[in-house]
C-alpha cells in the first residue's frame, strides 16, 4: 500500500498516520497506534521524553537496550533509531516509537 513501509525485521508502519495500528513482534499481537500516540503524549508531558529535535539520527540493527519509548528491548532483528541530543543524551527507540514520538513531539501550529 502507498504511504507503508516494511522493515527488514518484518515491522509493518503506515506513515503519515494512515493506518490505524502497529504490527510488531515485540507486542501482542499488535499494538494500537492511538495508544503508542497516548503514551508518547503521557510521557512527553511528564517530561520523561523530550521534545528537542534530534540533533544526529542513526538506524541500523538493535543492540538490546530498551526503547525509550515503549520500554521493550529493541533486538538485533529489529531497525533501532538512536537520537543523539544536544544534552549528550542518546535516546535509543524501534523505528516505528521513533516515528511517533518525532511526530508528537513537535508543537501545534
Amino acid at each position: 500500500m502507498a504511504g507503508e513501509s516494511t522493515t527488514a525485521a518484518g515491522i509493518h508502519f503506515a506513515l503519515g498516520g494512515h493506518a490505524s495500528q502497529i504490527d510488531v513482534p515485540w507486542r501482542t499481537p499488535t499494538m494500537e497506534l492511538d495508544e503508542l500516540r497516548s503514551l508518547t503524549r503521557e510521557k512527553l508531558q511528564r517530561g520523561e521524553l523530550p521534545r528537542d529535535k534530534c540533533q544526529v539520527t542513526w538506524f541500523g540493527p538493535g543492540v538490546g537496550l530498551p526503547c525509550a519509548l515503549c520500554g521493550r528491548t529493541v533486538t538485533p532483528l529489529e531497525i533501532e533509531c538512536e537520537c543523539e541530543q544536544s544534552t549528550g543524551a542518546t535516546l535509543r527507540f524501534h523505528q516505528p516509537c521513533f516515528a511517533v514520538w518525532d511526530e508528537e513531539r513537535r508543537p501545534l501550529d
